[in-house]
């Protein structure tokens, strides 16, 4: 469900954070396959099973690469991970996660807008790149009559704006997602994307 909707992520967070000041301009961008080299990969995330990669056009202003990995859990558990990597053009100020992503609107929007965000909580953010927040959500699927359990880190290390989202039938475990979420941040620490 969230996988297709990286772009608008992208452009909610960069839009957002046009209302606040940018910091200086990089000449050099990463190129989507750089993203996927430091992405997720079955090694991080034990249990589950990776798909083919999707790496959407990165046509928005002030997006120079997009990219996106996502897993199916090898339990008949039936939870999915999402490792979404989005570079900027200029580094993003910090607070742009806790005020795009700190309340249930962010979701909202990445779901489309039509399915009602149930049980939003904000969550206490695991100190990941220049800045995170972590939240837990509930989104019921109508047309099967069942609720899709969530919880979800997003955070900004220089350029690069990471959303790790584990979801499910079952509560996602969210010791869980803050180990995938920091093997995410040391992978882009270890490669310099700032």
């Amino acid at each position: 469900m969230f996988r297709r909707l990286l772009p608008i992520a992208a452009a909610a967070l960069v839009a957002g954070s046009s209302l606040l000041s940018f910091g200086p301009a990089h000449a050099q961008s990463a190129p989507a396959d750089t993203l996927a080299a430091v992405a997720l990969t079955n090694a991080d995330v034990p249990g589950f099973v990776q798909l083919p990669d999707n790496t959407p056009a990165a046509g928005l202003p002030g997006v120079s690469a997009m990219f996106v990995r996502s897993f199916v859990s090898a339990n008949a558990g039936g939870g999915a991970l999402i490792d979404g990597l989005i570079e900027t053009e200029q580094p993003l100020p910090p607070g742009v996660v806790v005020t795009l992503f700190g309340g249930s609107t962010f979701v909202q929007a990445l779901a489309g807008g039509g399915v009602p965000v149930q049980n939003f909580q904000v969550l206490t953010p695991l100190g990941l790149g220049d800045a995170d927040q972590q939240v837990a959500f509930d989104l019921p699927d109508q047309k099967d009559d069942l609720t899709v359990h969530f919880v979800a880190d997003i955070f900004v290390r220089g350029r690069v704006i990471a959303l790790v989202m584990d979801g499910g039938l079952q509560q996602p475990d969210q010791s869980q997602l803050a180990a995938i979420a920091q093997a995410q941040d040391a992978k882009l620490n270890a490669a310099g994307l700032r």
